[in-house]
């Protein structure tokens, strides 16, 4: 059950750093090998346009408000995050899964697609 929105942030956030920053093998760890690989994520990453940012922290406190409106009683909450460029929004969403066990969040990523 998602009770504080704040841990769950910044597991998506370092998630997010590790694709900014090509680390795909820290990411396999941080999701547990769970659906995607450090193989796949890499390719996912390099098919897409533009070179990724780190989304602005106004996108993480919508995402935070997104947590606690939709995953407040949830074990396992799927979500959504555009990710960026240097240029401002990308075209590129990134689909995961927050998956609460006891009392711990995990992550999975479950898609990186183009819009």
């Amino acid at each position: 059950m998602v009770t504080e929105s704040a841990p769950i942030v910044a597991l998506v956030r370092r998630a997010i750093e590790m694709l900014v920053e090509g680390d795909f093998e820290s990411l396999e760890r941080l999701t547990a090998s769970r659906r995607l690989t450090a193989a796949e994520l890499k390719e996912a990453v390099a098919t897409q346009p533009g070179r990724l940012v780190m989304p602005p922290e106004t996108e993480f406190d919508l995402l935070r408000q997104r947590i606690s409106d939709e995953c407040s009683s949830d074990e396992i909450c799927p979500l959504e995050l555009d990710l960026w460029t240097p240029e401002g929004r990308g075209d590129v969403t990134l689909e995961f899964t927050i998956k609460m066990t006891d009392g711990n969040a995990g992550i999975e990523i479950d898609n990186l697609h183009t819009l």
